[in-house]
């Protein structure tokens, strides 16, 4: 949506003479930063349930840590800032805790407007972005986000943060922050997608084609069978994780499906589980997977597949792209083809085979 917001207000402006700059401020260790006491104080603003509060700030007391060193191990720490990298509701714990900022801008109009929509500050928890059409008042906005991080104890990187000015009339303003001036620059990233000063959906477009072709191996199909095409899908699937196992049912369906494979009963059914390890499909593994494997050793040095094809889970992302390890294991483009080839045809009789399987035991 925070894109969305962008682009819009991008092409809106393109039908007027109006200055546009877009602000990409660049927050350093943002989840690292975040005061545990201060967070607690904008959690109770939000009005959360007395108990559910009380959860929450029962997760943040009392935490420590050690470093270890060597074979010495330091005296405890009391941990009070940061909130838990990949945890649940860490990222919804920064954005109660970075809400107060945009409520602000909000509030003083501090910002462009899309009709009567406020768009002045499209943000996705710590990619924050300011978009304005007055370069006085862009720099209001980075005062403003300035003094919230002083209050609030983290750093604005006055030298990551870019400024680029859309405007068909570029501006000579000097932006500063921190007392420091803020670079203006042609091109830069915000959630993924490079923002420029000119077309940029040319930009990205060519940049989206380009990681196509380095990754589209798997369609490398001229003059085969309709058979390989459909190889050629279910491996795509594999690749793009939109190919459904039991461990995918049991985050889908909220825990009510069990994860566990109904093929052996005995692991999670996940892409690892059945393309290296699962019992029922062994003998099609066995006879495609040996193939593979003797394709690549007959190329390349022993010393390097037993270093970087040690587990089970470097042996599948192999299979599923060699072009993971194109440089690592120095694979030449025609290995590079041979490999597809057989590990499409690999993955697919493990398709098969696992359908097989689960229809004859849903037909008992």
């Amino acid at each position: 949506m925070s894109s969305l917001l962008i682009s819009e207000a991008r092409y809106e402006i393109k039908k007027s003479t109006e200055n546009f700059f877009i602000s990409v401020l660049g927050v350093q260790s943002a989840f690292d930063v975040v005061q545990h006491i201060i967070l607690m104080d904008k959690a109770l603003d939000q009005h959360i349930h007395p108990t559910y509060w009380k959860i929450l700030t029962e997760l943040y007391e009392g935490l420590s840590s050690n470093v270890k060193w060597m074979d010495g191990l330091s005296e405890p720490f009391k941990i009070k800032q940061g909130v838990r990298q990949g945890g649940i509701l860490s990222t919804h714990l920064y954005k109660i805790f970075v809400q107060d900022l945009l409520v602000e801008s909000e509030q003083n109009s501090l910002g462009y407007h899309l009709g009567d929509i406020y768009v002045g500050a499209p943000t996705c928890a710590d990619d924050i972005a300011f978009i304005s059409n007055n370069e006085y008042e862009l720099q209001i906005m980075l005062n403003v986000i300035d003094r919230y991080a002083k209050e609030h104890h983290y750093k604005i990187h006055p030298t990551k943060t870019e400024i680029i000015d859309c405007s068909k009339h570029k501006s000579s303003y000097n932006w500063t922050m921190g007392g420091k001036v803020v670079k203006t620059t042609d091109c830069s990233e915000h959630l993924g997608i490079r923002r420029t000063d000119g077309k940029e959906h040319n930009f990205n477009i060519k940049k989206e084609y380009k990681q196509l072709e380095e990754q589209t191996q798997v369609w490398n199909l001229q003059n085969q069978p309709r058979l390989e095409l459909r190889k050629a899908i279910i491996k795509a699937r594999m690749m793009t994780g939109s190919y459904i196992l039991q461990s995918d049912k049991h985050k889908f369906t909220h825990f009510i499906a069990e994860p566990l494979c109904q093929l052996c009963n005995t692991e999670n059914e996940d892409i690892v589980h059945m393309v290296t390890s699962c019992p029922v499909l062994i003998t099609v593994r066995e006879k495609y997977y040996v193939e593979l494997k003797r394709e690549i050793l007959d190329s390349i040095d022993p010393i390097k597949w037993n270093t970087f094809c040690c587990n089970m889970m470097e042996i599948t992302r192999l299979i599923l792209d060699c072009n993971n390890f194109k440089g690592t294991l120095s694979i030449s483009s025609e290995l590079i083809t041979k490999i597809e080839e057989k590990g499409r045809n690999l993955l697919f009789q493990l398709h098969a085979k696992r359908i097989e399987v689960l229809d004859a035991l849903n037909n008992k």
